[in-house]
């Protein structure tokens, strides 16, 4: 199974007013490989927990959903967010490099882009309050 790979991270923050982010939408695109029918997402507290079982969030099992919302996220929260994907028989991708952010506080909407020399998918962060 080909490794989830990410091409570039978009933050996108759209806070209005003096609201405070409460969740992240993260969005990808599909990879190529007919044998993925899912991704799991892993989100930790530092680089090493990202990657530990127990940081597993959910699940979207169908791949054609490229999309996820973490919930329950409070403004200046650092995050570290990766994904596999996974196949019928239960095998799991390595891990995508992972994605350090920090949740925006009272911030003006903007855009932010982070290049990044992984190749394949591309995946976006939308913080919504």
């Amino acid at each position: 199974m080909k490794k989830l790979f990410i091409l570039a991270i978009a933050i996108l923050f759209l806070l209005p007013g003096f609201c405070m982010a409460e969740e992240a939408v993260l969005t990808w695109d599909k990879p190529d490989d007919i044998r993925v029918i899912g991704y799991n997402i892993y989100v930790g507290d530092s680089e090493a927990t990202a990657v530990l079982p127990e940081s597993l969030i959910g699940s979207v099992d169908d791949p054609d959903v490229c999309i996820y919302t973490i919930p329950d996220l409070t403004a200046g929260q650092h995050i570290y967010i990766t994904a596999t994907s996974f196949d019928a028989d239960s095998n799991q991708s390595v891990f995508a490099d992972i994605i350090d952010a920090v949740v925006p506080d009272l911030e003006p909407p903007g855009v932010i882009t982070i290049p990044t020399q992984l190749g394949g998918i591309q995946i976006s962060i939308e913080f919504l309050p």
